[in-house]
């Protein structure tokens, strides 16, 4: 069965999209080299540009990419990456603080058809895009409002199969 998971048209304040874009300046990286670049898509143009590559749409959408130049590197390994993986969770965790849904996806599919779509420029990578809006009523999946401080309840597996003590 096909998972549905669908947006309501109500956009999120500028005043929260703006929190969430500074958890994103916030976040750590590499050296602090912070080689991302996050571009907002609200455009309806450009919204469904993103639904025609990944079959999702809501009303704001930030995709994060990063800089191959500006990214810490040693040896042969870049750091990019997992810079805009932190970013993207500090985001995404402003955002379920501030009771807005979201759709984190990584971009590894599609990375060619973002990069040809949107003009990016050459060292922009893309490494991810949230989708960020209000949930529909039947819509699968937590909703930010569903959480609160203790996360505890809602975890997957018991504690003492990840946790280690050495």
């Amino acid at each position: 069965m096909f998972e549905k998971i669908e947006f309501t048209g109500k956009k999120i304040s500028k005043e929260n999209l703006d929190r969430i874009l500074e958890a994103g300046i916030l976040s750590p990286t590499a050296k602090s080299l912070q080689p991302q670049k996050i571009y907002v898509i609200e455009s309806e143009k450009q919204l469904n540009k993103i639904k025609k590559i990944t079959n999702y749409k809501s009303p704001t959408i930030l995709l994060v990419c990063g800089d191959v130049e500006k990214c810490y590197k040693i040896n042969n390994s870049v750091s990019y990456k997992q810079d805009c993986i932190l970013v993207s969770l500090n985001m995404v965790l402003e955002a379920i603080y501030l009771g807005i849904d979201n759709l984190y996806m990584e971009t590894y599919d599609f990375s060619n058809e973002l990069e040809k779509e949107f003009s990016l420029g050459i060292n922009d990578m893309p490494v991810s895009l949230i989708f960020l809006g209000y949930k529909t009523e039947d819509s699968i999946g937590f909703r930010a409002s569903d959480f609160n401080c203790n996360l505890l309840p809602k975890r997957k597996k018991d504690i003492n199969e990840i946790v280690k003590y050495i």
